[in-house]
């Protein structure tokens, strides 16, 4: 049985060539709308070229039948494009994270939730721990590689404060991985315990100011040229909501002159802030995200 592709004049060959070239093309394309409106697209034009060319009765209805059904899928593909577009706008980002935010409930023991988080969020929250450090850095001028650090530390049952590990950056002194401290006390257990940013600046004398102190087993603990920490809540919950963790940044440089109160900037904190707040929702909503 001969193929009635070959039995085509010329203008057969070049419709079923291009009519190949559209379907290896739509083939290609991953989005079943988009893929369809290439093909009907591709048709209608062939069609329209055929009706012009060899002024065949059938052609002009089939390539309007053929218009018709590309405008069809057109105006669906639009509308459901615009769709998924409007579910990325940051207002509606903005209201996910906040409702996200909201229907989590902290454990009790903190640290052991995150202990118990999944691979993937807590690679997520690695990296917008060192995002959090470069951002600060940034702001603050310091360029120095690795003098400024990050960590998250949690609550435990017995509601002491402890570093969450595999979620730090650029934190390399072991000692202080095991630092710990009541709710209420140091720059972490203060922040937890208030709910509200600090900023802890070690004195020229080498002692932490109150409350930012901790007992000297504690403070042995840390890299001896530790001199500054901003600690931040990562909050969950209704309302303001409350810590799930503490997100600290701090610096192994002399404190910036920007946090120090006697030269404080207040515009320049004010961009330390936003930043902290934008990563520590981030890391709320990845934690509330992995508790469903």
């Amino acid at each position: 049985m001969t193929d009635p592709k070959k039995e085509r004049g010329p203008f057969g060959k070049v419709f079923w060539a291009a009519f190949g070239f559209l379907d290896r093309v739509a083939n290609h394309v991953t989005n079943p709308i988009a893929a369809a409106i290439v093909l009907v697209f591709g048709l209608a034009t062939l069609a329209t070229v055929a009706a012009l060319m060899v002024g065949a009765t059938l052609g002009m209805p089939l390539s309007g039948l053929a218009a018709l059904a590309f405008l069809a899928l057109l105006v669906y593909g639009l509308g459901d494009s615009m769709l998924r577009k409007s579910e990325g706008t940051p207002q509606v980002v903005k209201q996910r994270i906040v409702e996200s935010r909201q229907e989590f409930d902290p454990p009790q023991d903190t640290v052991a939730f995150a202990r118990g988080l999944p691979a993937g969020p807590r690679s997520d929250i690695k990296l917008t721990v060192m995002k959090a450090v470069t951002e600060v850095a940034d702001i603050l001028g310091i360029t120095r590689h690795g003098v400024v650090r990050g960590n998250l530390f949690g609550k435990d049952g017995d509601n002491w404060m402890r570093m969450l590990q595999g979620m730090t950056h650029n934190m390399n002194h072991p000692p202080e991985l095991t630092i710990t401290m009541p709710v209420g006390e140091g720059s972490t257990g203060t922040c937890f315990h208030r709910n509200e940013s600090n900023v802890a600046i070690l004195d020229p004398s080498g002692a932490w100011p109150h409350p930012y102190s901790l007992p000297p087993a504690e403070v042995a603990k840390a890299h001896p040229n530790l001199k500054w920490i901003i600690s931040f809540p990562v909050r969950v919950g209704p309302g303001r909501g409350t810590p799930l963790w503490i997100l600290n940044v701090d610096g192994l440089t002399d404190p910036p002159p920007a946090l120090v109160p006697k030269t404080h900037d207040d515009r320049i904190w004010r961009q330390v802030k936003h930043w902290m707040e934008k990563y520590a929702d981030t890391i709320a909503v990845y934690a509330a995200e992995a508790a469903r």
